[in-house]
């Protein structure tokens, strides 16, 4: 890794599990990465729930009480080569209203965007190459022009 190199969704994904799964920043806070585009729900509660191996059922487990941890489930997957076909839009809508729902890094070499949301048709992003002023009024955000 060096100054200047470009790192895909993939790569910060596993970065910030790794990270996370070092460092421990933030007490009660754990990550799960899922490279292969399925999620494994062993996998979340043996993190989030601290529990063993194979004891995760519900049968053998009240998952209420034994969930120890906030998590921040990654998903690694591909949307299309080029572009986002538009049969996949409705998907990806219902995917953002999660409330759940941290957004979605994507895009390509050198070129990537981070969705948050959308309005009617439209995806909202953010490219995290550009830097953005601080909002320096928030109050003047909520005003009635909105």
């Amino acid at each position: 890794m060096k100054p200047k190199d470009w790192y895909g969704p993939s790569m910060i994904m596993r970065i910030l599990h790794k990270l996370n799964k070092k460092y421990h920043p933030f007490p009660g806070f754990q990550t799960a990465y899922f490279p292969e585009g399925i999620i494994y729900k062993s996998a979340i509660l043996e993190q989030a729930c601290n529990i063993e191996k194979g004891k995760w059922s519900t049968q053998e487990v009240n998952l209420a009480e034994a969930w120890t941890s906030a998590i921040l489930v990654m998903v690694s997957f591909r949307l299309g080569i080029n572009s986002i076909s538009p049969e996949q839009h409705p998907r990806i809508f219902r995917l953002l209203e999660l409330p759940a729902c941290t957004g979605m890094l994507g895009g390509q070499k050198k070129s990537a965007l981070y969705f948050l949301g959308y309005q009617k048709d439209k995806l909202i992003f953010l490219d995290p190459h550009v830097t953005q002023l601080a909002v320096t009024n928030p109050i003047g955000l909520w005003s009635e022009h909105l």
